[in-house]
């Protein structure tokens, strides 16, 4: 008495000899009794269809397999497979593939794609291809900022992204391999769907974005609270001496296909939210500890005497004596506002991160420089600040100076001494 095999058996007998035959499927339709376009199907079946449902073809009612190979070409998530087969209830054959249809839409680009991934946060769906563009953004802009859902904003979890982008390590025969754990992401299939689109090497970009994604966590987590009161970017004196320019950083993201990039030469730089202005932010203010170190400027306070370094870039110093300066003309300048940003303001772009000034570009405006400090370092000088020379402790003399309205008298950076 023969026993009827059923269909999901038949397909697992099929590709167990399509595995043993090193996946030859020509050598695999002469053993057995199907033609290659079936084989093909069976394959497909078998590789890429979720694995909830995959026992329903058991049932002509429930799944056909015209629909399975139909869900599998068009929709490579399986989840988004099992979303779109619970909308099949009380629908014709045609209704079926119209659900399919309308499944691939991305909700942000409106385009069809095969591909695509679950926002937790929120329970939207996304493109892979919007969500890698929103990812690169991310991390390859001027300002570095963690990945937020394009729905609700949310920022998505460090775990999320590893397993997007297949950046889990396992250790197989001394060898490190990267998988993720949806099976369906590790398929040559949807490795070659993503490459099609992105042009790039995919498994080597998404690791590499993963890597900054980490170095950007770590350092949030070193330094909380940092966000709300800098910006974040990446050292680009760091960059230039490890690519050469921030177009060469980006293209070997994309495009180095043999190896994975040294990330771990790369520094985040902060710069003050306070004081540089926020719509003309340049890639020369962000410069991390280890560079600026390297062109180590040191100047007096003006108020105490106290010998400072410039601080992190920016050029409003706040010495330890409690008052403040300006480290370019080295003039003193109020706790204020305009100190602290309108002092270094000589047109659009400028900020505390650049090396002019009012006073040193002979700027027009006011300069909102203190007239007559009354601290209690300056008093006992009269009012008068300290000779800008390192080892001279001298007092300034009050000079007179011609504007375009008029003459006035002005405190100058030197001594007499100095300045002869």
């Amino acid at each position: 008495m023969s026993v009827k095999v059923s269909l999901t058996q038949d397909i697992d007998d099929i590709y167990v000899q399509y595995c043993l035959l090193n996946k030859n499927i020509h050598y695999l339709s002469k053993n057995v009794n199907k033609s290659i376009p079936v084989l093909k199907r069976y394959i497909s079946i078998k590789e890429n269809l979720s694995q909830e449902l995959y026992p329903l073809l058991n049932s002509r009612k429930k799944l056909t397999l015209s629909l399975a190979d139909t869900l599998c070409k068009n929709l490579v998530n399986t989840e988004k497979q099992v979303e779109a087969y619970n909308s099949f209830s009380g629908k014709s054959v045609n209704q079926k593939k119209l659900v399919i249809e309308e499944s691939k839409s991305c909700l942000i680009c409106c385009d069809d794609s095969v591909s695509h991934e679950y926002m937790e946060c929120c329970g939207n769906w996304i493109c892979s291809s919007c969500f890698l563009h929103c990812l690169s953004t991310s991390f390859t802009e001027l300002t570095v900022t963690p990945m937020c859902c394009p729905f609700c904003r949310k920022d998505v979890p460090l775990d999320t992204v590893c397993n997007i982008t297949g950046s889990y390590r396992r250790k197989d025969h001394k060898r490190t391999v990267y998988y993720s754990k949806d099976p369906w992401r590790n398929s040559y299939h949807w490795i070659e769907t993503f490459t099609k689109w992105s042009n790039c090497y995919v498994k080597k970009y998404l690791s590499n974005l993963y890597k900054l994604y980490v170095k950007y966590d770590k350092f949030i987590k070193d330094n909380p609270g940092i966000t709300d009161t800098h910006h974040l970017g990446y050292c680009e004196s760091c960059i230039k001496s490890a690519f050469r320019s921030r177009d060469r950083f980006i293209h070997d993201l994309k495009y180095k296909s043999n190896r994975f990039i040294n990330l771990g030469r790369i520094n985040i730089s902060v710069v003050q939210k306070d004081c540089a202005n926020d719509e003309q932010l340049k890639p020369e203010i962000f410069t991390c500890k280890r560079c600026s170190e390297s062109e180590i400027l040191i100047k007096r306070c003006p108020h105490c005497g106290i010998k400072s370094m410039r601080p992190d870039g920016c050029n409003y110093v706040r010495c330890e004596c409690g008052n403040h300066w300006c480290f370019v003309c080295n003039m003193r300048l109020p706790h204020s506002h305009e100190g602290h940003n309108v002092h270094y303001w000589i047109g659009n772009g400028s900020s505390a991160y650049d090396d002019n000034c009012r006073v040193s570009s002979d700027h027009h405006g006011l300069d909102h420089v203190i007239k007559d400090c009354n601290c209690r370092y300056c008093r006992s000088r009269g009012g008068a600040p300290m000779c800008a020379t390192l080892d001279c402790r001298n007092t300034v003399p009050r000079k007179s100076y011609t504007t375009e309205h008029g003459r006035v008298m002005k405190w100058g950076i030197y001594c007499d001494q100095c300045s002869s």
